[in-house]
């Protein structure tokens, strides 16, 4: 077996993962790093690392807290179908504020749906709440807003506790590798999802502006 042995490159490749590792997006971008710096050493340290770090960390937080984490990587190794403008709404099975399992097509009627993805992390987030309210009071006759959460459940619920959230309020146990993953999201939050009546994505987009999503709506 042929040992390699470590120079200061290597030493510095090292200390570079490890930093990667340390931090909740690890993974792939430690391994795009080693890999593209073709050091031997470096590539069998990394694996070794990633191999520990999700064995002995990720796996029993997931065990114990339900981390979207395993979720997340599983979706950027092997990325699900994306639906297009035009194609059939996806169907999830979500979680509401009472703990039980909602299938989103249960709420498709004679009314537009607006999906919003947020997350208590994000600082835009907490802009787009008075809007979504504001647009579910004034189309309710032709529009149901549904927030999507991909936060844990004890943020979610913690976060829940400090809005006054009238509108659908669900919850993704999958996280950014669930639904938003399969509605093209590749960004972050907030992302929005129109879809119609017939069950048909009409439209998506990432970001906020105020006045943006009553923009959207308006068009329809």
């Amino acid at each position: 077996m042929k040992i390699v042995s470590e120079n200061s490159a290597t030493a510095h490749l090292k200390g570079t993962i490890d930093s990667m590792l340390n931090n909740k997006f690890v993974g792939l971008k430690a391994w795009a790093l080693v890999k593209k710096s073709g050091d031997a050493a470096g590539i069998h340290y990394t694996i070794r690392q990633i191999s520990f770090f999700l064995i002995f960390v990720h796996f029993p937080l997931f065990i114990s807290s339900c981390s979207p984490l395993p979720n997340i990587l599983f979706v950027m190794l092997f990325p699900p179908s994306v639906v297009e403008i035009g194609d059939d709404m996806v169907d999830a099975k979500l979680f509401d504020d009472s703990g039980n399992k909602q299938r989103l097509s249960a709420y498709l009627s004679d009314k537009y749906l607006l999906l919003s993805f947020c997350s208590s992390e994000c600082g835009v987030c907490s802009e787009v709440y008075p809007e979504l309210k504001e647009v579910s009071e004034i189309y309710r006759d032709n529009l149901t807003v549904i927030s999507i959460s991909l936060d844990s459940n004890s943020k979610w619920r913690k976060s829940n506790s400090e809005r006054n959230i009238s509108w659908v309020n669900l919850r993704d146990p999958k996280s950014f590798g669930g639904l938003a993953a399969k509605y093209g999201n590749d960004l972050g939050v907030p992302y929005h999802v129109i879809i119609s009546p017939e069950g048909k994505v009409i439209d998506r987009w990432f970001g906020y502006g105020k006045g943006s999503i009553r923009e959207k709506i308006e068009i329809l």
